[in-house]
């Protein structure tokens, strides 16, 4: 994002989305900002969510066994899930998870997507518990909805491994008003051993002007996802003991209600509420006993639901053309039913557990143009979360722009919480309810420099995060959930962005992490030092494109039952694919998965499928 050279007089902006990056009127600079656009992923696309965010250096994604196996995000060698995700505002984490927090990134369709961004770091000041190492943002509606004309798409995809998606979306355009609906099926059955995924997926948005001075707008999904899969360290296809599968039934549902007034021409009011609903129920067969762990995992069965309300409200104010001022309030409930049956050689056991936790927040931000070429944000955030003593969070961003080298540097430092799962403190053989929330603190350095007019952009970044209190299983006996001692990540992204010509870009990300855990000999799973991203887009001709994506994954440990501790080779992967409009509004496209074949293991036992190709028919009016 750019920056201009001071804040508006007056903040007019009526639009009621919620701002990832900060509630403050204008555009502002935190750090690397990364987004994928729809139109990006038209260009480019990938089958899914995890499969555009690969591309994207600062994330690792674990994504083993196809679309039906679980998978989890690494944010800069951060803890697995422990960015927060946000889908039109609402925090749709499961916290009942035993990964410590989840989203099956697979439950959204592409073509509901309008924008998708990663904000590295630490975001608690402005988004509360969960933000420890990112936030991942997810938006469905357009900003500029007045200017979207009414239109549509449908199509469907196919592919190896039993691999088929149908979608349609319409977009209604009236006259103070705009609708947007989507559906999606999706559908892999045998890809890779063991997994079977099913999708059902529905959208539906809709914003409005409610008068001169005010506008509504509101969204809601729906999601049915049936899948089987390996169990977690098993090992897989290839070391697996046992020959059963996990099946997972999972439904997510959510309806947010956002509204933007203007009480006077300096001053907005922006509310929101929404309800998310998740419900999910696991059969698992278990793990057999192995090297890592003489007792293995029993069969065991879990039926969980997570209910999740907020209500948020808070003021924009433009105190001047030079300092801008944000306050405001939030109520956070949640609530946790799990019920579980593990079955031991001695009987049955049945258990689980109801958890509730309620946080009331207070927080505020503000942007100073301190001079034409300085700029200063800040923000302070209060959760007082139920069952744990109150956190503060902050974050504090000086902005210098270098106008004679067309260059932006930025330096900020930034502090995260996350709140213990209701799995780590509830779960009545391994929960704990003494643990103490996980926290992190930021340390960031980013240039950033335009040429040829913007139309070259090259961005880099050092940083180093520091963790304390990290949630993890302990075998130690008592088995159970434990605070972990300090952990610290540090290294530095770089990203460049070209766009040569009219018909031409070209992207390149590389994202160096050193991790270590302080005062211990324990060794982090699956945080690779090196990952790379490579994205080459060329119009070949008025009707025909092609697209060329390649990541690259460095060496990394994993861990399964079966076979312990393990390093997993570094792995080289090229997609790419063709697009081409036979006529106005009709696209057909050809894309060639891992196209050289590559042998890899995502996870210890889970190996690649090899070489996938798919194909699209895509229709618009």
């Amino acid at each position: 994002m750019a920056a201009g050279n001071c804040w508006p007089a007056e903040v007019i902006d009526l639009a009621p989305f919620e701002v990832v990056d900060s509630r403050l009127p204008g555009e502002t600079v935190s750090g690397q900002v990364i987004s994928i656009s729809s139109d990006d992923m038209a260009d480019e696309n990938p089958f899914s969510l995890w499969d555009a965010m690969n591309a994207i250096s600062e994330i690792q994604v674990e994504q083993a066994a196809g679309l039906g196996g679980n998978a989890s995000i690494y944010v800069r060698g951060g803890e697995p899930n422990s960015a927060k995700v946000l889908l039109d505002g609402m925090d749709v984490g499961n916290i009942l998870d035993i990964r410590g927090g989840s989203y099956n990134f697979n439950g959204i369709g592409l073509n509901a997507v309008e924008q998708m961004s990663l904000l590295p770091g630490p975001r608690s000041a402005i988004h509360g518990s969960d933000a420890l190492s990112g936030v991942i943002s997810i938006s469905t509606m357009p900003v500029d909805w007045e200017t979207r004309p009414t239109s549509g798409q449908s199509g469907i995809a196919a592919g190896q491994g039993g691999l088929f998606e149908a979608f349609a979306s319409q977009d209604l355009r009236l006259e103070k008003a705009f609708i947007r609906t989507a559906a999606s099926f999706t559908r892999e059955d045998s890809w890779m051993e063991g997994s079977e995924f099913e999708a059902k997926r529905i959208n539906l948005g809709a914003v409005s002007q409610t008068g001169k001075k005010s506008s509504i707008q509101f969204t809601s999904h729906g999601t049915w996802i049936d899948r089987t899969h390996y169990p977690d360290d098993s090992g897989g296809p290839v070391y697996a003991v046992w020959d059963g599968l996990d099946i997972r039934e999972t439904g997510q549902y959510g309806g947010n209600l956002q509204t933007t007034t203007s009480l006077n021409p300096d001053m907005v009011l922006r509310t929101m509420a929404y309800y998310f609903r998740f419900d999910e129920f696991v059969d698992s067969p278990g793990v057999a006993p192995g090297e890592r762990d003489p007792f293995g995992v029993p069969p065991n069965s879990v039926d969980n639901r997570l209910d999740r309300y907020q209500l948020s409200s808070h003021l924009i104010h433009a105190l001047s053309p030079r300092i801008s001022l944000v306050y405001g309030a939030s109520y956070l409930q949640e609530e946790g039913d799990s019920h579980s049956t593990v079955v031991y050689p001695f009987g049955t056991i049945e258990g689980g557990y109801v958890q509730a936790v309620a946080t009331l927040s207070a927080f505020a931000e503000t942007g100073w143009q301190l001079s034409d070429g300085i700029r200063l944000n800040t923000a302070l955030r209060y959760d007082d979360v139920e069952a744990i003593d109150a956190v503060w969070t902050g974050r504090l961003e000086s902005v210098l722009q270098l106008e004679s080298i067309s260059s932006q540097l930025s330096a900020v430092w930034g502090s995260g919480f996350k709140k213990p799962t209701f799995f780590a403190l509830g779960n009545p053989v391994i929960g704990n309810p003494d643990l103490l929330p996980e926290e992190s603190d930021l340390y960031e350095l980013t240039l950033r420099t335009e040429f040829s007019e913007g139309r070259i952009v090259l961005s880099n970044a050092v940083f180093r995060q520091e963790y304390e209190n990290l949630i993890d299983f302990s075998e130690a006996p008592p088995p159970r959930m434990v605070n972990l001692n300090k952990a610290v990540m540090e290294g530095f992204s770089s990203r460049l962005d070209m766009n040569l010509l009219d018909d031409t870009s070209v992207g390149i990300n590389i994202t160096y992490v050193d991790t270590e855990v302080v005062d211990s000999d324990e060794l982090l799973r699956n945080r690779p030092n090196w990952k790379a991203g490579f994205t080459f887009y060329q119009r070949i001709a008025n009707q025909v494109s092609l697209v060329l994506r390649a990541h690259y994954v460095g060496k990394r440990l994993d861990s399964s039952i079966p076979t312990g501790t393990r390093e997993l080779d570094a792995y080289f992967r090229i997609d790419t694919g063709l697009n081409w409009e036979i006529r106005p509004g009709m696209h057909l496209g050809l894309f060639v998965d891992n196209l050289l074949d590559e042998e890899y293991e995502e996870l210890v036992g889970f190996v690649s499928s090899g070489t996938r190709i798919r194909g699209t028919a895509r229709f618009r009016w």
